[in-house]
């Protein structure tokens, strides 16, 4: 049977009998070691694998100390940037996190609609993280938690996926999986990072805080399809795999077909090889006998070649005459270009330093009006409003503003507001602006700086 057939039957073996494979998948991974890896094949570049250091690096203590009966400790995910995720712990309180024995301040950001993910921000830790999966774990799949215990200690179980599950609310509902994990685990492990064997994110630990009958299990997890889904709704950045995570049956069949090809290969290359001798053999016999033929043929031109000769250096002289005056077409063709060239860039730089301006537009207060210019909305830094003469490009002395304080920018012909983090801060329609987070303004929106409630007008 022809190899690529073999595989095509393999799979289909694999989907025909997933029940039998995925039911013996968790005993045949306790049993595998690296011999399994035979015959020169290198799948580094098919498979990924779980890697513990490396899941030990994106999982996250998470404590709050707001508590009158001591600081509790949870578990969380780094998500990139300066973002994690947890799950078990109330949205107030006061947050921080550790880090190479560091601790740093964490902001609560938002939670999903179910209340089962919050979302945090750590201003002054830059994160990394792992993918998460491309696709959702199916029954039997192996996993791997890393979680924290109550001493700060981190620790790492294998379990395995066992039912899927949906969290409700009154508004929305999430999805996720129940799991082997319980006789591990504490209340700690809340909001822990789950792994499958590729090493991808697949889940949240979470707390059962409803148990049903069908699930009496203290610990669940959200699957990261609804992480993912939750991301999104707070435009975070993330990285997700575009491969499918293939079990460790899967990896081991298709090794078996991988080695089997190779194996192919060499009698193949083999068989080539000793055809090709044969003909080398018979090309060096048909080479004496051209060997003859052509001496015979240099004698007989011995006599053209003077003519020929006499022929060649008319035509060399032509021919070179008309290569000078192709050389210098080409040349002066290629100055023109160069030119053109330039002309071109020079149009396209200047016409690339042209901004269109913005509308001028006021903000009204009680006893002070500030005219924002239009004409530098469009630039990348816009109009920056502040204290400091040498910094700003609207001046409002005022102790409580700081030396940059708020600046003005057109984006996709809307004009936002952007608090530079100021230290008394900006509020746009009674909500206090982030730092990095610009917002977009409207006629009759009302800003205050430095207790002054101005109005916009002129949009």
């Amino acid at each position: 049977m022809p190899n690529i057939l073999k595989i095509k039957f393999l799979l289909c073996f694999i989907i025909m009998n997933s029940s039998s494979l995925i039911a013996e998948e968790g005993d045949a991974l306790n049993n595998v070691d690296n011999s399994i890896i035979t015959q020169d094949v290198d799948l580094s570049k098919s498979f990924n694998e779980y890697n513990l250091l490396k899941a030990n690096e994106i999982s996250i203590q998470i404590i709050d100390r707001s508590s009158p009966f001591g600081a509790k400790l949870k578990s969380a995910i780094a998500i990139g940037d300066n973002y994690i995720l947890s799950s078990g712990i109330s949205s107030s309180g006061k947050f921080s996190v550790i880090s190479n024995n560091t601790e740093y301040s964490a902001n609560y950001i938002s939670s999903n609609e179910t209340g089962e993910l919050l979302l945090f921000r750590v201003p002054n830790l830059n994160l990394t993280s792992l993918p998460f999966a491309f696709k959702a774990i199916s029954s039997g799949r192996s996993l791997f938690i890393h979680h924290f215990n109550k001493d700060g200690d981190i620790l790492n179980n294998k379990g395995s996926f066992q039912k899927k599950i949906i969290f409700e609310s009154e508004k929305n509902s999430t999805s996720g999986f129940s799991h082997n994990l319980d006789d591990f685990l504490s209340r700690e492990s809340a909001g822990a990072p789950i792994f499958n064997n590729c090493g991808e994110i697949v889940g949240i630990n979470t707390l059962n805080k409803n148990k049903s009958i069908e699930l009496k299990s203290s610990y669940l997890a959200i699957d990261h399809l609804s992480v993912i889904k939750f991301l999104k709704t707070q435009d975070i950045n993330f990285t997700q795999s575009n491969i499918e995570c293939l079990s460790e049956a899967e990896k081991r069949i298709i090794i078996a077909s991988e080695a089997e090809k190779k194996t192919l290969e060499a009698k193949n290359a083999a068989e080539e090889k000793e055809e090709s001798e044969g003909l080398r053999i018979k090309a060096e016999k048909e080479k004496e006998l051209l060997e003859k033929s052509k001496n015979e043929i240099e004698e007989q031109n011995a006599l053209q070649d003077t003519f020929n000769k006499n022929l060649l250096y008319a035509g060399t002289m032509s021919g070179l005459a008309l290569l000078i005056l192709i050389f210098f077409l080409i040349r002066n063709n290629r100055k023109r270009k160069m030119e053109l060239g330039i002309a071109e860039k020079t149009i396209a730089a200047r016409e690339a330093l042209h901004v269109d301006p913005g509308p001028d537009f006021i903000l009204r207060g009680s006893d002070l009006t500030i005219k924002i210019p239009g004409e530098k909305l469009g630039l990348d830094q816009g109009v920056v409003l502040g204290r400091n003469t040498s910094e700003a490009d609207v001046i409002l002395d005022k102790s409580e503003i700081s030396r940059t304080h708020l600046r003005f920018i057109i984006r996709d012909d809307k004009i936002y507001a952007d608090d530079l983090g100021s230290a008394n801060g900006t509020i746009l329609n009674g909500a206090r602006l982030s730092a990095g987070r610009p917002m977009a303004l409207h006629n009759n929106d009302e800003i205050t700086l430095a207790g002054i409630i101005f109005i916009v007008e002129g949009l």
